[in-house]
């Protein structure tokens, strides 16, 4: 079972304090990946995020509370079957096939009807499966989740893990054995619990820290982006770009220059 992309959205702008609603019928799923800060409201959920998300679903709506212009880009497909969740929320896709046929969509001169194509026949497959994970966490969730309603005391651990390991190179899978959970359950309740994902938060203090050895001492890039288990200095300085708006070394150059005035 395929489907059909009927909107292409290379980048579609939301002015300051601006809200868009997204809306399609019962058979067609809106795919957007939000480039700066934004809010999402979906029927009682709202949630700001911070810089790059995946959203994947068929109604709600995105409000810019930033003084600045922000950016989504996405597309719309219809598919055979019914879309069943309104809205589903991922840092980054886990597929590495349809996240670089997505990451071909919107890269300039790309064979257009070829990647639509492709995408047609793979993401409908891919969102079902999207759609189990996340009926599977939440079945283990009423189990999991404390009849009282109070936080699951693993996620204070994995909070303060996180705290004193971010500068490792920590994937969720190993947060979530840590605790002995699935890391869907992990991801959706310590998102509900502290307004941030477990993966967000750690990317934050490491983003944080780097900063501080940016302006703060005269480390060689290589050695701060090593130091916060970044295999690629590349890697490194395309994360910090997007959480500051210039490269590590760019932002040093402003500084030295700023202070020989």
């Amino acid at each position: 079972m395929g489907g059909k992309i009927t909107v292409i959205k290379q980048q579609e702008l939301i002015m300051p304090y601006e809200d868009i609603s997204w809306n399609c019928d019962d058979q067609s799923c809106i795919y957007l990946e939000t480039m700066n800060p934004v809010e999402v409201k979906c029927l009682k959920f709202r949630h700001r995020l911070i810089n790059n998300y995946v959203l994947i679903g068929k109604k709600f709506s995105l409000y810019n509370y930033s003084a600045s212009i922000v950016y989504v880009r996405g597309f719309i497909i219809r598919m055979e079957n019914s879309i069943k969740r309104s809205l589903i929320i991922r840092e980054s896709l886990d597929d590495s096939y349809i996240s670089e046929l997505i990451s071909e969509l919107f890269r300039p001169q790309s064979i257009m009807n070829d990647i639509v194509s492709k995408l047609e026949v793979n993401f409908p497959k891919y969102y079902r499966k999207l759609c189990k994970e996340e009926s599977s966490a939440s079945g283990k969730k009423a189990h999991q989740e404390t009849l009282a309603g109070n936080i699951d005391s693993r996620l204070l651990i994995i909070n303060r893990y996180i705290r004193s390991n971010y500068e490792k190179p920590l994937t969720l899978q190993q947060l979530s054995e840590i605790i002995q959970c699935n890391p869907i359950y992990l991801s959706n309740t310590y998102s509900r619990v502290f307004k941030i994902s477990p993966m967000k938060y750690c990317l934050d203090l490491k983003m944080k820290k780097a900063k501080e050895l940016v302006l703060q001492t005269s480390s060689n890039i290589n050695v701060i982006a090593k130091n916060l288990g970044y295999v690629s200095s590349s890697q490194f300085a395309n994360l910090f770009k997007k959480y500051y708006n210039v490269t590590p070394t760019e932002m040093r150059a402003k500084i030295i220059k700023f202070e020989g005035i």
